[in-house]
């Protein structure tokens, strides 16, 4: 039987490979194997030596992957600390073991902990009445996507958003000559006074080059208006092209509507369809894009409402709220303002960006809606 992360990590290599169009004679050679043996990689059959590591990262990073070595290697050793699970049958002595091996790594590698702790509170190394490990979570997208941001992004993973904000922020003054301090400090000054709203082409941009640089992990949306997102005039504008983002793991959309769930989704996905079928890349990967669609709705109360769609000294009330959880474990919070006429989408506007604090608050009241 396969080792399930071995599965996982070759299925992220094979998607990268494809993303990148990499010719796989030119990628085998660069690593310095053969063809046959880099298949059983990609299939989970096997796993590249320790040693070969870093010619597999220079290669693949060559050809303009981002792949961090020490992620890959780390990667790498799970698999080998799992490796005795995949003999065994007796599911008490497979949790025996993953709870052992948890226990151990917190202490010694907190990133590799993290990983394997969602991959077993995730089912991954659930046996199935068959005896055999869940293949329906193995090719998950949601467990791919965390193996992908573990490789690229290993520096920030599993750290917490004010950390990597005050790193980040360290970083810039400690690598900063000692003359430009004032300079820098009176920039971010300028930079706190200036206002919180923006244009919608900005926002396109910025999605764009994000969703380009597969840097958004997730979105939480709550929607006051269900037609100011279901809508052909919508989807003709605003394709949702991060959900065809191998990296990309849910969008989580909580509509405020008495309809039901199912009705909602039959129609999102029916309209989203309509939008990209002259776009052969996205139909095709229309499937496994909508199964990243998680749609709730509710209802709540208008004090809830204006709580949610209210800023702090902003007399708009706004009725579109949501938050982009990057790859680097950023959040960045938006709220719109949609506006109608004769109950049909006039335009969007009122655009604002969240601080810090009023994105957590926001991100927080989203998942309790769900």
């Amino acid at each position: 039987m396969k080792n399930p992360i071995a599965i996982i990590f070759g299925g992220v290599l094979r998607e990268t490979r494809k993303e990148l169009n990499i010719p796989i004679q030119e990628l085998v050679d660069t690593i310095g194997i053969n063809i046959s043996y880099y298949r059983l990689l990609e299939s989970g059959t096997h796993v590249i030596h320790i040693s070969k590591t870093i010619d597999l990262v220079n290669a693949f990073n060559h050809f303009g992957a981002n792949l961090n070595y020490e992620g890959v290697t780390k990667i790498i050793m799970g698999i080998y600390y799992t490796q005795s699970l995949i003999a065994e049958t007796n599911k008490e002595i497979i949790h025996s073991k993953i709870e052992t091996l948890l226990e151990n790594l917190k202490e010694l590698d907190n990133k590799l902990y993290i990983l394997l702790q969602e991959f077993y509170n995730n089912g991954l190394f659930k046996l199935m009445p068959d005896g055999k490990f869940n293949l329906e979570k193995i090719n998950s997208n949601e467990l791919g996507g965390l193996v992908n941001q573990f490789l690229t992004n290993y520096t920030d993973y599993g750290k917490e958003e004010k950390v990597v904000i005050n790193e980040k922020v360290q970083q810039i003054f400690q690598n900063l000559p000692t003359l430009y301090y004032e300079f820098v400090d009176n920039f971010i000054n300028d930079l706190l006074n200036l206002p919180m709203g923006f244009r919608i082409n900005d926002l396109k941009k910025w999605e764009d080059r994000n969703t380009d640089k597969q840097n958004i992990k997730s979105l939480y949306a709550l929607i006051k208006y269900k037609d100011s997102i279901i809508d052909d005039n919508n989807f003709s504008k605003y394709k949702y092209k991060f959900l065809w983002d191998k990296s990309f793991h849910k969008a989580n959309m909580v509509f405020i509507t008495p309809l039901s769930k199912e009705q909602v989704q039959k129609e999102f996905k029916e309209k989203l369809y309509n939008a990209i079928k002259d776009s052969p890349n996205m139909r095709d990967g229309f499937d496994k894009a909508i199964e990243k669609l998680n749609i709730s709705v509710v209802t709540i109360s208008d004090e809830v409402s204006s709580k949610i769609f209210t800023v702090s000294d902003d007399p708009i009330e706004y009725n579109l709220a949501w938050v982009f959880c990057l790859q680097s474990n950023i959040n960045v919070g938006l709220k719109a303002k949609v506006y109608f006429d004769n109950n049909q989408i006039n335009e969007f506007r009122d655009f604002i960006s969240l601080n810090y604090e009023d994105s957590q608050d926001l991100l927080n009241n989203i998942m309790q809606l769900q």
